[in-house]
């Protein structure tokens, strides 16, 4: 059965009864009747909750917006009462979220059908973006991971993983990946194998809540898995509480060792940039910016007009000539 449509009316007596709730938990806190607790797994209607030391598994209210993986909500317990089973009644307590609140950043993917996004996870520091020597690395797709990252106001940080299978004859990272140190971006050089920049890789995420990006075959799951020494023991609890459900596609939120957090996404390769608008875009390309709206004609795209300040900058070696060609492609592409 489909779910029952709400109209714009009702729409907005949910949202401003959600922002009552809110207030309250600001100026009372618990006293108000509401607790506060962290998504740490979410199904179609339901969500596992991280409230202190214990995990809950939560109805989601009617009404309520839409909630992603580490997002921190309100939530309530109230009793209610099973005439079916016997004659006798039997009351049983529902944990309930009612509110969503302020969201530090968010990453959103295409809702298929409906012509808009849905967030999948929020409060994220940073996005690791992993790479290998195999799969070939696609600088592209690094592109398009750090035009998101800017654009939601999370950090890209670049990782070089498996460089312990570097032919012998092989003692320098690839050249492409200059203009994104040269950039200022965070680089790690790791090897699961060797432990290679493991530590160092390790204690950067350690305070931080991140999300991990990349090809299939470049060593994601295995970095997570050095960094969450006790995943399995994470994802046997959600799973026990999620009662059976399957988590393999699920986003879920592990806790690591020192504080930090890692929220494993299948979502990741799926966000889309294309309600992203031009000017947004141009955040992810910091070298490129600067000459924006310097060129002789005010709509200039950047392609066959004359006289053209990007063009200029690539001939004169300061735009990296790729890189240029993959903020067209991204900006025409997506728009």
């Amino acid at each position: 059965m489909s779910k029952r449509r709400l109209t714009g009316q009702q729409k907005e007596r949910i949202q401003s009864r959600q922002r009552e709730i809110i207030s309250a938990f600001e100026k009372q806190g618990e006293a108000s009747g509401y607790k506060k607790a962290q998504v740490v797994a979410k199904t179609r209607s339901s969500a596992i909750l991280q409230s202190n030391s214990r995990q809950l598994q939560a109805k989601i209210r009617q009404g309520v917006d839409a909630i992603a993986c580490g997002d921190y909500v309100l939530w309530e317990q109230s009793t209610q009462t099973d005439n079916s089973a016997t004659a006798a009644q039997v009351e049983q307590q529902e944990v309930a979220i009612v509110a969503v609140l302020p969201r530090k950043t968010i990453l959103q993917r295409p809702h298929l059908g409906h012509g808009e996004t849905r967030p999948f996870a929020a409060n994220i520091d940073c996005i690791i973006i992993v790479m290998a020597h195999k799969p070939n690395p696609r600088p592209e797709l690094i592109d398009r991971y750090i035009v998101i990252a800017e654009a939601a106001g999370i950090q890209p940080v670049l990782v070089y993983n498996k460089i312990d299978l570097f032919p012998t004859e092989y003692t320098q990272l690839p050249e492409f990946l200059d203009v994104y140190t040269s950039l200022g971006y965070k680089f790690f050089a790791t090897s699961v194998k060797t432990g290679q920049g493991l530590d160092k890789l390790i204690e950067f995420i350690s305070d931080q809540c991140s999300v991990f990006a990349g090809q299939s075959g470049v060593g994601k799951s295995t970095l997570i898995q050095k960094a969450v020494p006790d995943q399995e023991i994470q994802v046997g609890q959600l799973s026990a509480n999620m009662k059976g459900r399957h988590t393999t596609s699920t986003s879920m939120l592990y806790r690591l060792p020192s504080g930090g957090k890692i929220i494993d996404t299948p979502g990741v390769r799926d966000i889309a940039v294309w309600h992203l608008k031009t000017d947004i875009i141009n955040k992810g390309f910091a070298e490129i910016s600067p000459y924006i709206g310097h060129c002789k004609f005010s709509d200039c795209q950047h392609t066959h007009e004359p006289e053209c300040a990007l063009k200029q900058a690539v001939e004169d070696n300061k735009i990296d000539r790729r890189r240029f060609e993959s903020y067209l492609a991204i900006r025409d592409s997506e728009q």
